[in-house]
């Protein structure tokens, strides 16, 4: 901790991530998105960087739930007739492959497959699902209260995609004074390209332990 007149701050990952202080989420990690038969593979679009993150997603969530740190996982919906979408996201999802209200074959519709977290991911009970309609995490989703409500200052994100909800969601999470810490071999992209330049704009500016770093610390707080 380091301290600037008469006020402290966290300096380093560790301080941030520590049991009590922390809460791991995993953004979108759901079968549309992910898995070989969902929506983005039927489309063509490359899912092997979400695919291979998979096990260190896995591996950071098993070290939180030892550690006593809380696991949320965002689940991405569309409701049925698209009643949820304002006309940008309309837009947005137009370019998506959106052709009709009445469209049945798109990604994470509310109640399908699609929409459940990604089969290969380890969901425990003991974790929080929060269902959202907007990029970041932190729109109209209990996230912020279910943080405060426990005396969490820090989140620390994995998931998808790195450039979008993985983006707004730390912009999200600063803007209301959590501590953010992004963890580079737990988050992906169908896009290396813009995978690559997510990352830069926050390498440097928020801590980013790789997941085996974070696993090990978070393990050798087991309670």
């Amino acid at each position: 901790m380091k301290t600037i007149g008469n006020r402290s701050y966290y300096d380093t990952w560790e301080e941030m991530v520590e049991p009590g202080r922390a809460g791991l989420l995993v953004i979108d990690q759901q079968n549309d998105f992910t898995h070989p038969d969902g929506y983005y593979a039927r489309q063509g679009w490359d899912v092997s960087m979400l695919q291979d993150m998979t096990p260190n997603i896995n591996r950071i969530t098993r070290a939180a739930r030892v550690a006593g740190v809380p696991v949320y996982w965002s689940q991405n919906h569309v409701k049925q007739g698209f009643v949820s979408d304002a006309p940008v996201w309309l837009a947005t999802h137009a370019r998506a492959g959106l052709t009709s209200l009445d469209q049945t074959d798109f990604f994470t519709m509310e109640g399908t497959w699609g929409a459940e977290i990604y089969e290969e991911c380890e969901v425990d009970p003991s974790d929080t699902i929060i269902p959202k309609l907007r990029s970041t995490v932190f729109h109209n989703t209990p996230l912020e209260g279910l943080m405060r409500a426990h005396g969490l200052e820090t989140v620390v994100i994995a998931g998808q995609v790195t450039e979008g909800c993985v983006d707004n969601t730390i912009r999200g999470a600063r803007d209301r004074d959590f501590y953010t810490v992004l963890v580079p071999d737990a988050v992906g992209s169908i896009s290396a390209e813009r995978h690559a330049r997510a990352m830069l704009t926050w390498t440097g500016r928020i801590p980013t332990p790789e997941s085996s770093e974070l696993a090990e610390f978070w393990e050798s707080k087991a309670e």
